[in-house]
């Protein structure tokens, strides 16, 4: 699933396109992408409307219209958007077609289907659950310190709350707890503020290093991540854990683990990682 760094890249990338035309009419061949509004109304509601400004909050491209609604997009596991040069008939995995009168159209391909699209006056309905912004001023270290200090969970599903903190996945929570020596099955409450103070930095230098690869790409399919530039992520070669069971720790040699936590593969060094429980 992409992540904040994924999330940011393609807002980044639509921004970079100038997308300022005026939206002639959308199509949506699966309604089921649609999460608050009905296919008929998305279509009337969107027609004759511009983009004002793209941005990202958690894992949501978020992009203000000029008739003061507001278009989210939330990628799930296989969500990508592109930019085409021409109005030509979407192919069978591009569910939503938004045509702009310039002759471009933006697409949203999604193999598996599990994305969603909204479309509010009110962005609080859709974003208002999230938790702090990692790479934000707000997230201090009082601030996450305060969070897991008043928490008795895993720290790996806490990292995945996005009701805490908005934007981490599996591959930057895995990377943040080797970074700070937490074994994943650690319990908020009782972890070392040393160890605090380490994953504070180390959720922002894993996010900043996946936001200046412009992503992780983990294969070559077409489910994997693709930027709307139709770019893979470089961040796969930065990996210290993610997806590197069985070979040797960067640190020590021992062998990388994968384990399941919360129902989500994990990966770890036993020897880096102590289990604070």
């Amino acid at each position: 699933m992409p992540e904040l760094p994924e999330v940011e890249t393609v807002c980044r990338d639509l921004a970079a396109e100038k997308l300022t035309a005026t939206i002639e009419k959308a199509t949506v061949k699966w309604p089921n992408i649609l999460h608050n509004i009905s296919p008929d109304k998305f279509k009337k509601q969107i027609k004759e409307t511009k983009f004002l400004e793209i941005k990202r909050r958690g894992k949501y491209i978020h992009i203000v219209l000029d008739n003061q609604m507001h278009l989210f997009i939330h990628l799930r596991m296989t969500g990508r958007v592109a930019i085409n040069l021409d109005h030509s008939k979407p192919n069978k995995h591009e569910h939503v077609v938004l045509y702009f009168n310039d002759g471009r159209s933006l697409r949203y391909h999604d193999t598996r289907k599990f994305g969603k699209w909204s479309l509010t006056k009110n962005p609080e309905e859709v974003i208002g659950h999230l938790g702090v912004e990692p790479l934000e001023k707000e997230f201090t270290l009082t601030v996450l310190k305060d969070l897991l200090l008043n928490s008795s969970r895993q720290i790996k599903p806490f990292l995945l709350d996005q009701t805490k903190i908005a934007g981490i996945g599996n591959i930057y929570a895995d990377e943040s707890l080797f970074f700070a020596g937490i074994h994943p099955e650690s319990i908020t409450a009782k972890i070392p503020e040393d160890n605090i103070k380490r994953l504070h930095q180390g959720i922002k230098k894993v996010l900043r290093q996946g936001l200046k690869n412009m992503g992780t790409t983990l294969g070559s399919s077409e489910t994997n991540f693709y930027s709307v530039a139709k770019r893979k992520g470089r961040n796969k070669e930065k990996l210290l854990v993610f997806r590197r069971e069985t070979q040797n720790c960067f640190n020590c040699e021992t062998i990388i683990k994968k384990l399941v936590v919360a129902q989500r593969g994990t990966h770890i060094c036993e020897n880096c990682q102590t289990l604070f429980s």
